[in-house]
C-alpha cells in the first residue's frame, strides 16, 4: 500500500472527505478570514462582539495577557464557519436595539456586505484554483463549507439578514 493511498481521505465529524478537498477548504477559509480581517478596523463593534462571543462558545481562555481576542480568534481559522451564525445574531440584537429604522437598515446592510465580502473571497479563491479540484477524490462528499449547517449555513444566514432588511423596510413603509 502506497503512502498516497493512505493520504487520500481524512475523517471528520460529518464523515470522510478527500484530503485535497479538505486542504482546498482550509485555503478558502484563510482567504475568507483575511477578508474579515481587512474589514475588521478599530471601532468594528459588531465584529468585535461576534469574535468575543465565538471565543466564549469555544471556551477559549481569555486571561492570556499577551494575545488579544482577535489573535485568539484568527489562530483557529479552521472553525471560521462558527463566526457567521454568531455575527448574524449579534447584528440582529444590535438592530433590534435601535429605535431608528434607518440605523437598523444601516447595521443589517453593513453586516450583509461584510458576510458577502467573506463569501466572495472564498468563492474567488476556488474559482482561481479550479485545477486543485482535479486532485479531489470524487467518491467523497464535496459540499462547500459555506453550505454546511454549522448550526446554519452561511448561505442560509445571508437569507436571514436579507429577510430582516426587507422586514425593516416594509415596516417603514407601513408606518409612513
Amino acid at each position: 500500500m502506497s503512502l498516497w493511498s493512505e493520504l487520500t481521505a481524512v475523517s471528520e465529524r460529518r464523515g470522510t472527505k478527500s484530503t485535497a478537498f479538505t486542504l482546498l477548504e482550509h485555503a478558502e477559509k484563510m482567504r475568507s478570514s483575511l477578508a474579515l480581517r481587512a474589514l475588521h478596523v478599530p471601532g468594528s463593534t459588531l465584529i468585535d462582539a461576534a469574535i468575543k462571543r465565538v471565543l466564549q462558545e469555544r471556551d477559549v481562555d481569555l486571561s492570556n495577557d499577551k494575545l488579544t481576542q482577535q489573535d485568539l480568534f484568527y489562530r483557529h481559522v479552521s472553525a471560521l464557519g462558527d463566526f457567521f451564525a454568531v455575527y448574524i445574531d449579534v447584528t440582529a440584537e444590535a438592530a433590534s436595539a435601535q429605535s431608528n429604522p434607518a440605523e437598523r437598515v444601516r447595521l443589517i446592510a453593513a453586516s450583509a456586505n461584510n458576510v458577502i465580502a467573506m463569501l466572495n473571497a472564498a468563492r474567488d479563491y476556488r474559482a482561481r484554483n479550479l485545477e486543485l479540484m482535479e486532485h479531489c477524490e470524487m467518491s467523497f462528499e464535496m459540499l462547500p463549507w459555506v453550505a454546511v449547517s454549522i448550526p446554519q449555513s452561511a448561505v442560509a444566514l445571508m437569507n436571514t439578514l436579507t429577510f430582516n432588511l426587507f422586514k425593516v423596510k416594509t415596516f417603514n413603509r407601513q408606518v409612513q
